[in-house]
């Protein structure tokens, strides 16, 4: 009874999206119909053993693929198992659903499938945004570029970084890795003390890997960005340190404006409110983007 609320447009869409590599969830969202539905029509024309085609993939953009790299590795999870059941997320705060557009956006130029964008109910109770794709081209996308251990307790997050030295990868790919990974695991702050007529503002990545939160570092100074290195210890003994990197002086700000941007809409505007209030003479534009 259920394929009968299928009109022969949208009968006509799965068919096209489901052999172009699509999944039923991500059909069932693009024409606004139950993903049981979806899937039961999919079965019915195609049968339960039809082989989806592969990813195709389009890596021609460095920068693309270096801000999806980033913004995994600050945020992102991986999960295949032995029925070949191969899943990427990337997971956002849940007012940035502008940023999770873009991302899934992104993530279908580079992988030639349409990624999902949905709540996300997290353990804590917390509610994000969450952009997933599945298929094992993007799984092995992830693990050529990162490495990270997981599993007996280890969580991504501690241990993830670049699997090569940061020198070995192109300023267009570093270029957005930074950018990736300042949207998903970073701050921008700026606030003016008008008794002290002093604004302060901040560009601070804090993460729970101390080799990423290096290599972050190493990649900054690549584009002559100056940055600091700090490391915090949480009292409570259970707890992971932190290791914090903060761009505070207005020159490597202004570097990092005119290098590196960023593509998340709330960081972004902040980085630009920091630029109009400083000084406006600057030897650096647009150009000097290497």
């Amino acid at each position: 009874m259920a394929l009968k609320r299928l009109s022969a447009l949208d009968k006509r869409s799965i068919e096209e999206l489901y052999v172009a590599g699509n999944s039923g969830m991500s059909i069932a969202n693009l024409i606004s119909h139950p993903r049981s539905t979806v899937n039961g029509y999919i079965v019915k024309i195609f049968g339960k053993r039809i082989q989806r085609n592969k990813m195709k993939l389009n890596l021609s953009s460095e920068e693309k693929l270096g801000e999806f790299i980033g913004a995994f590795a600050g945020d992102g999870n991986l999960y295949y198992s032995h029925k070949k059941h191969y899943q990427v997320s990337i997971f956002t705060d849940l007012k940035e659903i502008v940023y999770a557009n873009y991302l899934s956006k992104l993530m279908r130029e580079l992988l030639g499938r349409v990624p999902h964008v949905r709540p996300h109910k997290g353990t804590r109770g917390n509610t994000t945004l969450v952009v997933q794709i599945h298929g094992e081209e993007a799984v092995n996308l992830i693990k050529r570029f990162l490495t990270f251990k997981s599993g007996d307790g280890e969580k991504k997050t501690y241990s993830v970084r670049l699997l090569n030295s940061v020198e070995s990868y192109s300023k267009k790919f570093l270029r957005g890795f930074i950018k990736g990974l300042v949207a998903s695991d970073g701050s921008v702050y700026f606030k003016y003390y008008p008794n002290r007529n002093r604004f302060f503002k901040n560009i601070e990545v804090n993460l729970t890997s101390k080799e990423l939160a290096l290599q972050y570092k190493n990649a900054l100074d690549m584009f002559g960005i100056n940055s600091r290195f700090y490391t915090y210890i949480p009292k409570n003994l259970i707890a992971k340190p932190v290791y914090e990197v903060h761009i505070k002086a207005l020159s490597s700000i202004q570097k990092f404006y005119y290098k590196i941007g960023l593509s998340e809409e709330r960081k972004s505007a902040k980085l630009k409110n920091i630029m109009l209030a400083s000084i406006p003479s600057t030897s650096f534009s647009f150009l000097d983007r290497i």
